[in-house]
């Protein structure tokens, strides 16, 4: 049997040891780059993720910058920015997006901080992945401006959009339009079929028309059978002939459930959003006026508000 015992290490090959099983134990990617910004030292967890080796990384002939890992040019500038403000003292700390090629993207808050050296400044970075946070705040402002039912966007971000028009009608005179769309007798299929008949209608009514507006406006709901459109940089001409679009197009649909088949119309009233207008409040209560004149006439048509 050998009995000759291993050389203890030396402090410092202990303490680098240790220091290494820290940082790949740690549940962030760490890193240590030159002022030339490539790589010293990456834990496992970065090497992972940018789909490289920690060997790969740091090797001393071919060290690689760490800026080749960013998904587009808006992140390797920000970098870029945020390490010479660290070189220059300054700590940092901001959220990028990494698209290595061998890797999965995914956005990360990167934090800096620089180390000073005999030899030359170094920066330490920490990153964090942030993609599932950065999603479920998308998602949460995605639902505070949509329609949960329809996908289009709500009431709330419908009058936000209003109040932008009208400011930029009052101080730059520019033209826009605003239509009230009024699903016609939809009372009776909820009545008759109940509500989620009626929700359905709702919705392939949405499918059905959102493509009628250009890709700039606005298509909200506003509540119930209710529908606002808002018409940016738009003549009257222009406007009145979009409104006659959904019209044909909600017209020309029939609905189906289950064995009942339902004839579907819209009234749309028809107001511009001009230097003269007094309110957004004013311009939107002038629309459905006009709807509502629409349905006194029939139903099924356009009416301009002011207008025969």
């Amino acid at each position: 049997m050998n009995t000759s015992k291993l050389n203890p290490p030396s402090e410092q090959d202990f303490h680098l040891a240790l220091l290494r099983a820290y940082i790949d134990s740690a549940n962030d990617g760490i890193f240590v780059v030159c002022d030339e910004m490539k790589f010293h030292v990456a834990n496992r967890l970065l090497a992972r993720w940018l789909g490289e080796t920690e060997k790969s990384l740091t090797a001393h002939k071919q060290r690689i910058p760490i800026t080749r890992f960013f998904g587009d040019e808006d992140s390797r500038n920000l970098f870029r920015e945020k390490f010479q403000d660290v070189l220059s003292g300054k700590p940092a700390r901001f959220e990028c997006h990494l698209e290595p090629k061998l890797g999965e993207p995914r956005w990360v808050e990167i934090t800096l901080n620089k180390v000073d050296l005999e030899a030359g400044d170094l920066v330490i970075g920490v990153v964090r992945d942030i993609t599932e946070r950065r999603a479920l705040l998308a998602e949460a402002h995605h639902h505070a401006r949509h329609d949960d039912l329809t996908g289009l966007f709500n009431r709330r971000e419908f009058e936000r959009r209003l109040k932008e028009l009208f400011q930029s009608a009052k101080s730059e005179n520019a033209r826009h339009v605003l239509l009230y769309v009024d699903l016609d007798q939809f009372k009776i299929v909820n009545d008759s079929c109940g509500h989620m008949a009626g929700d359905e209608l709702l919705r392939q009514i949405a499918a059905r028309t959102q493509n009628e507006v250009r890709k700039n406006d606005t298509f909200a709901r506003l509540g119930g059978d209710e529908f606002g459109v808002l018409l940016e940089n738009c003549e009257m001409d222009q406007a009145l002939e979009i409104a006659e679009k959904l019209r044909e197009s909600i017209a020309g649909y029939r609905f189906r459930w289950n064995d009942r088949v339902f004839d579907v119309s819209a009234s749309i009233g028809v107001c511009a959003i001009t230097q003269a207008s007094a309110s957004p409040l004013d311009v939107l209560g002038n629309a459905d006026a006009a709807c509502y004149i629409a349905k006194n006439k029939g139903r099924n048509r356009v009416q301009l508000f002011g207008g025969k």
